[in-house]
């Protein structure tokens, strides 16, 4: 069985770790960069399926250069964010605007 393109179990470990305020122990990783199991349904949905956000991530490959700026306006656990770095380089610039302090904190921390 499949919730969000991933099995089932690993669904319902990803809620209970995260019920269980266990789920900052564990690492996320997807395209090349890596972040912290936040607890959100973001999170949650990108550990149980790391290519969650890969049709987003193919834009950005078609739309960004290296050196370019981008702005990621509610930037959620910042996943886009840190895709979007290793895409414009260290010539680039990626901002976050985020209004809740933190998930930036989390996003900071890695």
């Amino acid at each position: 069985m499949q919730i969000h393109g991933t099995s089932a179990l690993r669904f319902i470990v990803s809620r209970l770790l995260w019920a269980m305020r266990l789920s900052s122990l564990f690492n996320i990783r997807a395209a090349g960069y890596k972040l912290r199991f936040y607890p959100s349904s973001v999170s949650a949905a990108l550990w149980c399926n790391p290519h969650f956000f890969h049709r987003e991530e193919s834009l950005l490959r078609e739309v960004l250069q290296l050196g370019d700026v981008f702005v990621d306006i509610g930037a959620n656990i910042g996943a886009l964010s840190l895709a979007a770095s290793r895409i414009v380089g260290e010539d680039g610039h990626v901002l976050l605007l985020k209004p809740i302090q933190e998930p930036l904190n989390t996003c900071a921390a890695m």
